[in-house]
């Protein structure tokens, strides 16, 4: 993927939100080959910016997960 205009900071770097999204997108890519046949959530995502990403620069994810499944007995609200 290239860094697009409007996924672009006013000093034309990537958008650390936009960064983080397109990893956790990634995340649940890799996660739906595996069969799992429940759904989750992301409740933590820790990225190491190496550089700043610019205009047409191509990305490269290394995408690590640690799955743990956590069952909610009740919910009181």
């Amino acid at each position: 993927m290239k860094g697009r205009p409007h996924l672009l900071t006013a000093g034309n770097i990537l958008h650390g939100g936009a960064t983080e999204t397109l990893a956790d997108l990634i995340g649940s890519a890799v996660i739906f080959t595996t069969g799992v046949t429940q759904s989750g959530v992301s409740f933590e995502i820790n990225l190491s910016y190496l550089v700043d990403v610019f205009l047409d620069v191509r990305l490269c994810f290394c995408v690590e997960i640690n799955f743990k499944e956590t069952k909610i007995r009740s919910v009181s609200g």
